[in-house]
């Protein structure tokens, strides 16, 4: 139960700030012409991969992708990002999952794949919940940035 609870405050801090900045941003204009992040939601069970592509509209948009894990006993998730079709971006990978006391944070420069892992010691007690945040702080590029996340676990 608690991890559900800390897994809801996360959500509410992370939308906040994304919410609220859509109403400043926008003054006059269309909030539907505004895009602020890219959201996928993916549920993983042991042993178990996916895949999701990210299609951002400008550099310093993030792509948040919240996972669900499921399944019984400890295991291994691991994420990774692909952009090699570009030079000398700055890009970044980032898992958390609230009440496992670990987070992994990966930064590179393009053409990369780069990866991080985190073990979830314990699944008995129900689902664990997280987020893989990805995105490009850095280019020279024009939009539309595009690039893979692989999740496994």
């Amino acid at each position: 139960m608690k991890k559900i609870f800390v897994s809801c405050c996360m959500i509410a801090l992370l939308l906040f700030p994304v919410c609220s900045s859509i109403g400043f941003a926008a003054g006059s204009d269309d909030l539907s012409n505004i895009e602020t992040s890219d959201f996928d939601f993916v549920v993983l069970a042991k042993n178990q991969s996916t895949s999701v592509s990210a299609g951002l509209s400008s550099a310093l948009e993030p792509n948040i992708t919240t996972v669900t894990l499921k399944g019984s006993g400890s295991g291994t998730f691991s994420a990774s990002m692909s952009r090699n079709n570009t030079k000398g971006e700055l890009v970044y990978i980032y898992q958390f999952f609230p009440g496992v006391p670990t987070s992994a944070f990966n930064i590179g420069i393009t053409p990369v794949t780069m990866r991080v892992s985190s073990s979830i010691p314990n699944l008995d007690d129900g689902a664990v919940f997280g987020f893989v945040i990805t995105g490009i702080l850095f280019t020279l590029e024009e939009p539309p940035y595009g690039y893979n996340v692989s999740l496994s676990f």
